[in-house]
């Protein structure tokens, strides 16, 4: 299983840089869109839709809204609006796993969880398209994605090796504080090398990137918490070893509003 898990992170990455580097916006702007179809066709699973039909009009209606999203993406108040939208979302979505179990019967609905997955993948489609198309924007798409692979690497690496007590038992029973901790600390370390490396000084790296990691686990825990409700170990299976499309980039679905809503307000440090 964790070779399995290794060879399709290695393929995704190579695949993803390819497309980060080399094709046109447009056109990464269309392959994150058909990204964000394949995780909506999961999320139907656990919104609990389960017939062909009302599957195809959720990802035709998602469609709709991006491609609205594109043809609008040039008015000036379009862009922070809705990633304002996103980051409201998840500031609710934080409160409903701070809640959990105990207000599952006020968002349990089918329609409600299915309104859930457009507040999640329109502003992380978005914001991924906004921040590719900053004059910098490889070096922040690469940043996002480094912050939250870290995260999610050295949670993992800390939490399999000294976790001993559960972060949130009664949603994710695999995760710890000592991952937690040792997530983050691996972000510190990122934080300092990038310093280093790059031109973004260092307070702004430490508050972005400890903030995104954050935000990461935040996605991670909210679809552990619909996974568990639906009653399913992945969201899909295309991905060996690491199940679907929305178990790669939940924690990206977080983090991204909020990253491209800081760089469109204030730009970079």
């Amino acid at each position: 299983m964790l070779k399995h898990r290794i060879f399709t992170a290695i393929i995704l990455i190579i695949v993803f840089l390819w497309v980060l580097f080399y094709l046109p916006k447009l056109y990464f702007a269309a392959l994150m869109a058909l990204v964000a179809l394949f995780a909506a066709w999961e999320w139907t699973t656990l919104a609990g839709i389960t017939k062909v039909h009302p599957r195809l009009l959720y990802l035709t209606t998602l469609l709709l809204a991006l491609s609205a999203c594109l043809n609008w993406y040039s008015l000036p108040n379009l862009v922070p609006w809705v990633l304002l939208l996103g980051c409201v979302w998840w500031l609710v979505a934080l409160l409903i796993i701070g809640f959990y179990p105990r207000a599952v019967g006020i968002w349990s609905y089918t329609w409600i969880k299915a309104l859930m997955g457009f507040l999640t993948l329109v502003p992380a489609w978005l914001g991924v398209v906004f921040l590719r198309d900053q004059s910098n924007g490889i070096a922040l798409v690469l940043l996002l994605m480094a912050v939250v692979i870290t995260m999610d690497v050295g949670g993992y690496v800390f939490g399999h090796a000294f976790g001993r007590h559960k972060l949130v038992p009664n949603l994710s029973p695999g995760k710890s504080w000592e991952g937690l901790w040792g997530g983050l600390f691996s972000c510190l370390v990122l934080a300092l090398l990038l310093a280093w490396w790059s031109a973004w000084s260092l307070w702004w790296l430490l508050c972005v990137i400890m903030s995104l990691a954050l935000l990461s686990v935040f996605g991670d825990l909210f679809e552990s918490m619909l996974k568990r409700q639906a009653a399913i170990k992945d969201s899909g299976y295309l991905l060996p070893g690491h199940g679907g499309f929305l178990d790669r980039i939940d924690g990206l679905c977080a983090a991204i509003p909020f990253f491209a809503l800081l760089i469109n307000l204030y730009g970079e440090a």
